[in-house]
């Protein structure tokens, strides 16, 4: 230490003097040596309570985190490892760090690939200045490797020779996985915008303009070799948008800018083959830390092809909407052209069951016709029915729907049919007799219907069919309706649900076409139910309906009431002929045969004024002079038409009030809802069913 080099010079030379004096037989002072041997002592003492305070940091130092020390004493040709934290995290005791007394061992720990640039920095002395710095791999005592820095200090002496060099390593290793890490997901992101077709954009409030990358350009087909366009052609970006979509554009970067919200916009640019394509535009605003925005990234990607097919979808669907509408209207129009001579042929064919003078086997032939009549209305409606299934426009109305009475009300409607066949219709709901479904009432009642005819028209005499009810585990009601009939041919199952795609075996006397089949499962998989059959040729079959159950405790008075209406049918009904005695009604229709059914109908009232007008301006003349207590008017009357006629009776104080009963061969649910929503009291569809028109005019005249 250089205190103690004066104390040391001075106990020297006080040895000297007395050396000397003996010689002269001269003696210096005792108080003199004293002082200078007390004072020597108190430099030690002074000098070792350095040292020891010296060794407690040093030995603190060693248990720094990640930290460990060696030294290199060039002049002893000694290598010394000092027992410090990182060297013990590496597993390595004290006695292991011992054995490394020499560079050769210490470098034995090196990584390979590290050890040569390594091993001639530290041998070129020459090389070496008063710091050194490096980066490599050190193996711990497991074999595994961690990544270290090393920073050392040499010292020389007068004549610029090594004498020593000390030195720390650190660890780093989190820091160099976290560096690859980074260089990785840099590498992966620079593979996925050169394989992918987007480009990259970035605005930044420093220099205030938006830069776009390479990958931007490449979209419009510039070429890649042009590395500097992103950056000197910015601009050019926006001059290359649509007009129309430009402000759009621009709308979206200002409201990103100002208020921070999120860019998405699509718009149309020119490309290099001045061709336009479309380029959607993606991006998220970064702010700073206060609060104002700092950058806005994100991304551009061209969506042309997925605008083409857009666009083809769209004109597809315009087809298909035109198709859908042509279909509906040749149906229509169909059915009016079907409906309009089967009212003669029906209308005219009921006025027969009034008739006393014609025999029994006339009476037979006619009763003929009216089955043939109504199987063909049958039919009609059918195809209609299925028409508008398919083209979208059936309109449903899902809710909870007592089961058991809607089965009731079939069996009552099948009542007749089932007496006629000689079949028994039998209900067993099990412990389900109140259960609900969530099913459209008038839905789920026409598929329940169609499957029992379609079991009673397949039994023989004698023969059953069966509705039941059983729940599933999911929740869902199973509604089978099982007859013990001939069941379905194999070679005829496949097509069972498709329309006009079944055909009856020539021993089967059904009279299904299988389109009421089709339009069963149709509905109910309208109703998010399944519709499933199995059979057996010579056994019989069992349809199965499936459908959400509905969990209720009991019947709601409302929905008891709702579900229990059965209508009745009008057969048997008896006429009674001065119902409408001193009434007028008016009948506005242009086609005679309708005209000559009602009027011959109509003539058994007694004391009925039944006024006829064969063209639209007659019925107005007519019924402003009559006044009558209730007209029946055809809507397809030529020149002014129904709902014309209609416009100009509201519209007049001497008509407005006398109630209009609407009667056309359309039966489809868009006409009658216009029609009703038009004003008319009632609808009817032809062929004229002359009973219920009957009860419909005593409802408003009487």
């Amino acid at each position: 230490m250089s205190s103690d080099a004066p104390t040391n010079r001075s106990l020297l030379s006080s040895l000297v003097s007395l050396s000397l004096m003996g010689q002269s037989q001269q003696t210096p002072s005792a108080t003199v040596i004293k002082m200078d041997i007390d004072n020597f002592k108190q430099d030690l003492f002074v000098g070792g309570q350095q040292l020891e305070q010296m060794s407690h940091n040093f030995d603190r130092l060693q248990k720094v985190w990640g930290f460990g020390c060696w030294e290199w004493d060039f002049c002893a040709g000694r290598f010394s490892v000092f027992n410090s934290h990182l060297w013990r995290s590496m597993g390595y005791t004290e006695e292991d760090l011992a054995l490394i007394d020499s560079t050769e061992g210490a470098m034995s720990f090196v990584h390979k690939d590290d050890l040569p640039a390594m091993s001639a920095a530290l041998e070129d002395e020459e090389s070496i200045g008063s710091t050194f710095e490096y980066s490599y791999r050190l193996r711990c005592k497991n074999g595994s490797y961690r990544w270290l820095h090393l920073r050392a200090a040499s010292q020389r002496d007068d004549e610029d020779k090594l004498l020593f060099m000390s030195g720390v390593n650190y660890d780093i290793t989190n820091e160099k996985y976290a560096e690859q890490s980074l260089r990785d997901n840099q590498a992966l992101f620079q593979r996925i915008l050169t394989s992918s077709n987007d480009g990259i954009w970035e605005w930044s409030r420093t220099d205030s303009r938006m830069s776009f990358s390479q990958g931007c350009w490449r979209l419009l087909g510039f070429s890649t070799e042009d590395n500097e366009l992103g950056k000197r052609r910015h601009r050019m970006w926006r001059a290359r948008i649509h007009p129309m979509d430009r402000p759009e554009f621009d709308m979206a970067l200002g409201q990103a800018l100002e208020q921070g919200i999120a860019i998405d916009v699509e718009y149309r640019i020119k490309n290099i083959y001045d061709e336009w394509i479309w380029i959607r535009t993606r991006g998220d605003v970064i702010y700073d830390g206060e609060g104002k925005v700092e950058y806005l990234s994100g991304a551009n990607i061209d969506i042309t092809e997925l605008k083409r097919s857009e666009e083809r979808l769209i004109a597809a669907k315009s087809l298909a909407e035109q198709a859908n509408k042509a279909k509906s209207e040749f149906l229509s129009s169909m059915s009016h052209e079907l409906r309009t001579p089967m009212n003669a042929i029906m209308g005219f064919a009921q006025l027969f069951d009034y008739a006393d003078n014609i025999t029994s086997e006339q009476r037979e032939n006619i009763s003929e016709i009216n089955r043939a009549g109504h199987r063909l209305l049958d039919l009609i409606n059918d195809v209609l029915e299925l028409a508008r299934i398919e083209a979208g426009k059936l309109q449903f109305s899902l809710e909870a729907i007592a089961i058991g009475p809607l089965i009731e009300s079939v069996f009552g409607e099948c009542h007749n049919m089932a007496r006629e066949q000689g079949v028994n219709l039998n209900f067993e709901p099990h412990h389900l007799t109140n259960a609900f479904v969530r099913a459209d009432q008038n839905g789920l009642k026409q598929a329940i219907l169609s499957l029992v005819n379609y079991g009673i028209q397949s039994c023989r005499s004698g023969g059953r069919v069966i509705v039941s009810l059983v729940d599933t585990a999911n929740d869902y009601l199973v509604i089978s309706v099982r007859a013990n009939g001939r069941g379905i041919p194999s070679a005829l199952q496949p097509d069972l649900f498709e329309p006009f795609g079944r055909k009856v075996s020539e021993n089967h006397n059904e009279e299904s076409t299988g389109i009421r089949l089709a339009i069963c499962k149709q509905l109910v998989e309208l109703m998010a139910g399944n519709l499933q059959y199995d059979s057996e040729e010579g056994v019989g079959t069992c349809f199965q309906i499936q459908l959400p159950l509905e969990k209720r405790e009991k019947f709601t008075d409302k929905s008891n009431q709702a579900n229990a209406i059965i209508r009745d049918s009008l057969n048997g009904f008896e006429v009674n002929t001065h119902l409408f005695a001193d009434k007028c009604f008016l009948y506005i229709e242009d086609n005679h045969a309708n005209i000559s059914l009602l009027e011959q109908y109509f003539s058994q009232f007694v004391d009925l004024s039944f006024e006829i007008a064969d063209e639209s301006v007659l019925g107005l003349f007519k019924a402003r002079n009559s006044k009558p207590d209730l007209i029946i008017l055809d809507i397809n009357m030529p020149g002014i038409d129904g709902y014309e006629v209609l416009t100009i009776l509201k519209g007049d104080e001497e008509t407005a009030s006398i109630p209009v009963v609407a009667l056309s061969a359309h039966a489809t649910n868009e006409e009658i809802n216009r029609a009703l929503d038009a004003g008319f009291i009632d609808y009817l569809t032809k062929p004229v069913d002359v009973e219920q028109l009957t009860m419909i005019a005593s409802s408003l005249v009487s």
